[in-house]
């Protein structure tokens, strides 16, 4: 497992971590060594673990935990579960929004039925994706086939939004001022 660069632990059916690789200290923190046995949400810093008196799986929003429905959905199946997530965790003294590509996988380990969780951290791509790059002068937004267009058309194809034209008092001054008394 120290040979992938994604945070990986093993974990059993109700997140308790069992073992992890190398990359997961960078996640876990100084105290790596201290994590066996506890719940992940505890050991990720979740913010619905540090809400919920009783800790990770007890708090309302954990039904929709992406990690316990991944571990849940794998012990059900035979394939992997896969999917994209956002995680807000706690950093420090503030609140961070982590995005994972999580990935949860059954296995046998010692005649046990553990699950390896995955977590790549997708976090700077994310961010990158919801950049628009827009001209300076002229407004025209660069979409997807790296075509300068309009921002209303691209905003039209990627949006519900719906446009109504006028003209700002800044513009009037500018565009007719010979027309005003």
């Amino acid at each position: 497992m120290d040979a992938i660069p994604a945070y990986v632990f093993l974990v059993s059916d109700n997140l308790q971590i069992l073992d992890y690789n190398r990359a997961s200290v960078e996640i876990i923190g100084p105290e790596s060594r201290l994590v066996l046995k506890k719940l992940c949400g505890e050991v990720l810093r979740c913010l619905n673990d540090a809400n919920s008196p009783r800790g990770c799986g007890t708090g309302v929003p954990c039904a929709d935990c992406v990690i316990r429905n991944a571990v849940k959905s794998a012990a059900e199946g035979d394939k992997p579960f896969r999917r994209q997530a956002e995680l807000l965790v706690q950093r420090d003294e503030y609140t961070q929004a982590v995005h994972f590509w999580v990935t949860a996988s059954r296995y046998e380990y010692d005649a046990e039925e553990v699950f390896i969780v995955t977590l790549e951290d997708v976090t700077e791509l994310v961010t990158l994706r919801h950049l628009l790059p827009i001209c300076s002068h002229c407004k025209k937004v660069r979409n997807d086939e790296d075509l300068w267009e309009q921002i209303e058309d691209y905003l039209k194809k990627h949006t519900t939004l719906k446009f109504s034209h006028g003209i700002c008092p800044d513009c009037e001054q500018e565009l007719y001022s010979d027309l005003q008394d």
